[in-house]
C-alpha cells in the first residue's frame, strides 16, 4: 500500500476532488465490469461501481449521501456502459437501505475483504498497545489501526469503534508505565523529588527552570554547567533508577507536560499524573544533560585538535628556516680544516638530535607531539569525564585510560608511571618511550580523549542513562521480546518478514533509476563528469503568443488604475474584508484606503476628515457594486 493512500483510509464520504493517483481506484478491470454487468441491473451498476472503487481506496463502506462529483459519475458510467446522471448521490441511487447493504456485502466478497473477528480485534489491541508506547495521540493510533486493518484485508469500521479500542490500548499502556515507575522508584523518593525541583536556587530560578535551560555554545563554562546538572540529578538518585521497559519517546511526552508548570497547578494533578510527569522529567533531563556533555566533549576535542593542527601549520615555515640554518652550519664545518673527526662527530650528533626533535615524519605525528604540550582544557575535561560512569567493552582503550587517569587524579599525580599499556601505534613513542614523564601523562590524556570520542561514535563506549549514547542492547528490542513479537513489529512497520523481499524491491527501484539515468545520458539530457551528474542550465522560455495576447487584452480592458481603487473594487467583488475581525488600521495613511474603518461601513465619523465624500453612509449590502465603487472614491477636488 502506498503511503499517500493513508489519508483516505476509513473516510466516510467521497473526496470532492480526486487526483490522478486516486482516480486509478475507479479504473476497473474487465473482470470487474463483467461481474457488475452480470450480477446487477442497469439501475444499480453505477452505484455498485462507485462503492467498489471507494472500498478499494478507503477499505470502508460508502454510506454518506453527499453528491458524487460529476467527473467521477461520467468515468464510472462509461466503464459499466451506462449513461451517468448529471447529479446524483447514494440516496437517489438507492431507495432501500437493505439493497445498499446487500451490494456492499457482494463488494466485500469480490474484493476478499472481511469484517474483523474477536481474535483479530485482540491482535489489533496488542498492536495498538505497542504503538501507543511512542505516542499519546488517539488520532495517530486510529490512523495506525486503519493501516493495520487495511493491510490485513479487513473492513475498516466506524471511527467511534476504533476510538474505543485505541483509548483502551492507550489506558492499558499508561497503567503499565505507572506500574514500572512505581517498581523502580519508591514512594519516599518520589515525595522527596516534588519539593526539590520547585525549590529556588541562588539566582532566583527554580531547579525545574534551571534543568530546562539548554547550553548556548560550546565552552568550558557551559560544560561545567552541564556537569553540575548531572551531579545534582545523581545526588537525587535519578541515575540509579532502571526504566528499560519504558520507551524514551513516552518519557519525553510526559516530560514536556511538566515544563513551565507552576507548583500549585502541579499539586492539583492526580497521583498517577504527578508521578508520570515528575519521574519522566527528571529522567529525560538527566539523559539530555548526558547527551549534551558527550556531544560537547566531542566538539571540544575537535576544537583542541584543530588548534593544534593550525599551530603545526604555522610552525612549518619556521622549521624550514631552522633546517636551512642547520644545513649551512654543516656545510661550514666541512670547509674547516682544523676540525677534528671527534669534534665533527659530536657536533653532527647534537645537530641531528635538535633536528629530530623539530621535524616529524608526518603532519599527524607533529599534531600528536603538539598535543603533549600543556593544554589546560584537556586535563579539566578529562577530570570531569572520569566522574561520569562511562562504560565500554573490555577491549576499549578509552575505558582503560579513564580508569588509570581517575586513579592518578585522585593521588594528585603529575607524572605517569612506566608500564606496558595498550595504546595506538602513534602514541606509544609519546607515552611509553618518553623520558619526560609529565609529558607522557599529557600524551596519555590526549590519547584517551581521542579513543573516547572514537568509542562513543562507534558504540564501543556508552553511558547507561544517556539517550543518544546508550549501549546497543538497550537501544534494541530485547532478544526474547523480539522473538515473541517479531511479526507484530514488522506488521506495524509494514515490512515483509523476509528481508530479501524488501531488499529486492529496493534493488528493482535502484535498477530502474539507473536505467533512466542511462537513457537520459544517451539522449544528452545530462552529463556525467568525475562521478557527478550534471544537468544543463534551464533556458528561459519565450512567452507563447496566445498568452501575450491574453495578457495585453486584459491590461487594455482594465486600463490605468490606482492600487487603492483596485483594492476597493476587489473588496466589493469578493468582500474579503468581511472576514477581518474588527476594524482595519493603516499607519501613515496617504490614500483613501489607508483609513480606519469597520468592514462594512464607510462613515465620516470613522474615517479621517476630508478623505471620503460626506454622502457615503450606505452599507454595501444596500447598493450595487458599481455604486459602491463610485461612493468609495476620493473627492480629489477637495484635497
Amino acid at each position: 500500500m502506498a503511503h499517500w493512500q493513508d489519508r483516505f483510509l476509513g473516510i466516510g464520504e467521497l473526496p470532492p476532488e480526486l487526483s490522478i493517483f486516486e482516480i486509478e481506484f475507479f479504473q476497473f478491470s474487465p473482470a470487474d465490469t463483467a461481474a457488475i454487468r452480470k450480477e446487477f441491473r442497469p439501475k444499480y451498476r453505477i452505484a455498485v461501481a462507485l462503492q467498489l472503487g471507494f472500498m478499494r481506496l478507503t477499505g470502508a463502506r460508502l454510506n454518506a449521501f453527499n453528491v458524487v462529483p460529476r467527473k467521477l459519475l461520467s468515468l464510472v458510467g462509461e466503464q459499466v456502459g451506462e449513461t451517468a446522471p448529471s447529479i446524483a448521490s447514494l440516496r437517489t441511487m438507492y431507495g432501500r437501505g437493505n439493497t445498499r447493504r446487500d451490494h456492499q456485502a457482494w463488494i466485500m466478497q469480490w474484493l476478499k475483504i472481511k469484517a474483523h473477528t474477536k481474535r483479530q480485534e485482540r491482535m489489533l489491541f496488542a498492536a495498538l498497545r505497542e504503538a501507543s508506547k511512542s505516542t499519546e495521540s488517539i488520532d495517530r493510533l486510529i490512523a495506525t489501526a486503519r493501516q493495520w486493518l487495511f493491510d490485513k484485508s479487513l473492513l475498516v469500521p466506524a471511527t467511534s469503534t476504533l476510538r474505543d479500542i485505541c483509548i483502551r490500548a492507550a489506558s492499558d499502556n499508561v497503567s503499565h508505565i505507572y506500574q514500572c515507575i512505581c517498581r523502580a522508584v519508591s514512594s519516599e523518593k518520589r515525595h522527596a523529588w516534588e519539593p526539590a525541583i520547585f525549590e529556588k536556587r541562588k539566582d532566583g530560578a527554580t531547579h525545574l527552570e534551571w534543568l530546562q535551560t539548554a547550553p548556548k555554545r560550546r565552552s568550558q563554562k557551559n560544560l561545567r554547567g552541564l556537569f553540575q546538572k548531572i551531579e545534582y540529578l545523581t545526588q537525587l538518585g535519578v541515575a540509579d533508577i532502571e526504566l528499560r521497559d519504558i520507551p524514551m519517546e513516552r518519557l519525553q511526552i510526559y516530560a514536556r507536560q511538566l515544563q513551565h508548570k507552576r507548583p500549585s497547578r502541579f499539586r492539583k494533578l492526580t497521583e498517577i499524573t504527578r508521578t508520570l510527569q515528575l519521574v519522566s522529567f527528571l529522567r529525560v533531563a538527566l539523559s539530555e544533560a548526558a547527551d549534551a556533555v558527550l556531544q560537547l566533549a566531542g566538539k571540544l576535542t575537535s576544537d583542541i585538535v584543530s588548534d593544534a593542527t593550525e599551530q603545526v601549520k604555522r610552525a612549518e615555515g619556521a622549521i624550514l628556516i631552522d633546517y636551512r640554518k642547520m644545513l649551512l652550519e654543516i656545510f661550514g664545518l666541512a670547509e674547516e680544516v682544523k676540525v677534528s673527526a671527534e669534534s665533527l662527530q659530536t657536533t653532527l650528533r647534537k645537530t641531528s638530535a635538535e633536528l629530530q626533535a623539530k621535524i616529524h615524519p608526518t603532519r599527524a605525528a607533529a599534531v600528536r607531539a603538539r598535543l603533549t604540550d600543556k593544554i589546560p582544557a584537556v586535563r579539566s575535561l578529562l577530570r570531569a569525564m572520569t566522574d561520569v560512569p562511562i562504560q565500554g567493552a573490555t577491549t576499549e582503550r578509552a575505558i582503560a585510560g579513564l580508569n588509570e587517569l581517575k586513579t592518578l587524579y585522585a593521588r594528585h599525580a603529575s607524572e605517569l608511571p612506566v608500564k606496558e599499556r595498550d595504546l595506538a601505534k602513534g602514541w606509544k613513542a609519546h607515552v611509553e618511550d618518553a623520558a619526560d614523564r609529565e609529558r607522557a601523562m599529557r600524551a596519555l590524556e590526549a590519547s584517551t580523549l581521542f579513543e573516547l570520542r572514537r568509542g562513543l561514535r562507534r558504540g564501543g563506549c556508552w553511558l547507561e542513562y544517556s539517550n543518544a549514547y546508550r549501549s546497543r542492547e538497550h537501544m534494541l528490542i530485547p532478544e526474547e521480546q523480539w522473538r515473541a513479537q517479531r511479526r507484530r513489529h514488522l506488521s506495524l512497520l509494514r515490512l515483509p518478514e523476509n528481508p530479501k523481499d524488501y531488499v529486492a524491491s529496493l534493488v528493482v527501484a535502484a535498477k530502474e533509476g539507473m536505467d533512466a539515468v542511462s537513457r537520459a545520458l544517451v539522449r544528452g539530457d545530462l552529463t556525467v563528469d568525475k562521478g557527478d551528474i550534471h544537468l544543463p542550465k534551464l533556458e528561459k522560455e519565450d512567452v507563447p503568443p496566445p498568452v501575450a495576447q491574453a495578457r495585453d487584452a486584459i491590461a487594455n480592458h482594465i486600463g490605468t488604475i490606482q492600487l487603492p481603487e483596485l483594492v476597493m473594487e476587489m473588496d466589493v467583488q469578493t468582500r474579503f474584508s468581511k472576514t477581518l475581525p474588527g476594524s482595519c488600521t493603516a499607519i501613515g495613511a496617504r490614500t483613501p484606503t489607508d483609513i480606519r474603518c469597520t468592514p462594512w461601513t464607510w462613515d465620516r465619523d470613522e474615517c479621517d476628515k476630508g478623505r471620503v465624500d460626506d454622502s457615503v453612509t450606505h452599507r454595501p449590502s444596500d447598493l450595487g457594486s458599481d455604486e459602491i465603487a463610485r461612493s468609495a472614491r476620493v473627492d480629489r477636488q477637495g484635497e
